[in-house]
């Protein structure tokens, strides 16, 4: 998730071609999926590397619970003062492009266009793969009653 949070950063930077809060949620969503795909893909790469060299690692309970609220104090700062930070950027660069200014709900519109962007295709992926996984195991139990039957035969 955390490689998520930062391709959705690096995509609701402004640019000097503004764009509608409607059109940058899309682009920030899709980036940030793409974000979030390269985090799971690494994150399976480590967990494998992990399993291949037998190595072990774990962590006091009390030092994760710590770490655990750290966390998230800091995105909750972090969600309360990025919008401030990217609404006067983006003030800032349509003044230099001379476009008119967004309004004020720019940060909010397109923060949550982002977030149903991701949710939308992330349900779309897990429900392919349910859809993926319960095909294969009635196929397999149909598989093995015609190997059965073959074998009668």
């Amino acid at each position: 998730m955390v490689l998520a949070v930062f391709g959705y950063l690096a995509a609701d930077t402004p640019s000097l071609l503004p764009r509608p809060w409607y059109f940058q949620g899309l682009i920030s969503g899709i980036l940030a999926l793409i974000f979030y795909a390269v985090g799971l893909a690494i994150a399976s790469a480590v967990r494998a590397i992990g399993r291949w060299s037998d190595f072990r690692m774990s962590i006091n309970s009390r030092a994760k619970r710590v770490a655990g609220i750290i966390l998230i104090v800091l995105l909750a700062i972090g969600t309360l003062i990025y919008p401030v930070v990217n609404l006067v950027w983006h003030y800032a660069v349509t003044a230099y492009v001379g476009e008119p200014p967004p309004g004020p709900l720019y940060p909010i519109g397109s923060t949550l266009t982002a977030a149903v962007v991701m949710a939308l295709f992330i349900g779309l992926f897990k429900a392919i793969a349910a859809l993926v996984r319960w095909v294969t195991a009635h196929v397999g139990r149909h598989v093995a009653k015609v190997k059965t039957i073959m074998r009668h035969e």
